[in-house]
């Protein structure tokens, strides 16, 4: 076959990648098509990045001087969280968080018009929805560590991590929508976690969100294990997996422990 593919085969607990050889045509042109669109998408998710962090921390920064300017406007109200955050904290993690999981849903359903027969589940592929959502996440969680409030240095290091993720996930080799709609699944229940702290939804449900998202979320972790293993798998792509086999791991544990605090206050 003149074609390149990846066959994975179990002898025990290991996987065995079988890579067949492209033809001399294709081998001297896979490394300049693939290079010189790695090198655009990385470009286009920086400028993505530097946009989003530049506008959601300028929308913090008047957020915060508003409701400073308004102590008893609904902005300035606590939000009893444990953290002493104010609804104007979480204006922009939910409007960041909605714009994301629609460009998440936008390269679920959209993938094939990126016009690659590549398999963007587990594959290399990128694809422009996705490289919009990675970036505006980057962006996002770097401008949080700098322009909002944290709560302790646990959430400061997952902003960290959470950047680094986002940069990891662009460069991986493999599992590429895989990782996405992973981090994905993860957002969603974040989302219904902030609607739960301002009151759109009751707090029980955020927290029962935040913890059956972790647990679907590494679901798909075992499911690309199962299915595909870990093929081709450069660096980043590992960082991802651990990353959020470690991000939801801590999740359920804060969860179920919340849960439990909510039902012992009843």
């Amino acid at each position: 076959s003149s074609r390149l593919g990846c066959g994975v085969s179990c002898y025990g607990p290991h996987y065995t990648c079988l890579l067949s050889a492209p033809s001399l045509p294709q081998r001297a042109a896979l490394p300049t098509s693939g290079g010189g669109r790695s090198c655009v998408e990385a470009g286009n998710m920086l400028f993505i990045g530097a946009i989003s962090a530049f506008a959601l921390g300028l929308a913090n920064v008047c957020l915060e001087r508003y409701a400073q300017k308004h102590p008893s406007s609904r902005l300035g109200r606590d939000m009893n969280d444990g953290c002493n955050r104010r609804l104007y904290h979480y204006v922009v993690p939910i409007l960041s968080m909605g714009i994301g999981l629609a460009l998440w849903l936008a390269a679920l359903c959209c993938w094939q018009l990126d016009g690659q027969e590549q398999d963007w589940w587990f594959g290399p592929q990128r694809q422009f929805a996705a490289t919009w959502a990675v970036g505006l996440g980057a962006g996002h969680y770097a401008q949080e560590i700098v322009a909002n409030q944290w709560c302790g240095s646990v959430l400061f290091l997952h902003h960290v991590a959470a950047v680094a993720h986002a940069f990891c996930l662009q460069a991986s080799s493999s599992w590429s929508g895989l990782l996405v709609s992973w981090s994905g699944v993860y957002e969603a229940g974040s989302l219904l976690l902030c609607l739960g702290y301002i009151g759109a939804v009751s707090r029980p449900v955020g927290h029962w969100a935040a913890t059956l998202s972790s647990v679907m979320g590494m679901c798909l972790g075992l499911h690309g294990l199962v299915v595909h293993g870990f093929c081709e798998f450069n660096a980043a792509a590992w960082f991802s997996v651990i990353a959020l086999v470690g991000l939801g791991i801590g999740r359920i544990q804060d969860g179920v422990d919340n849960l439990r605090r909510i039902q012992g206050q009843v």
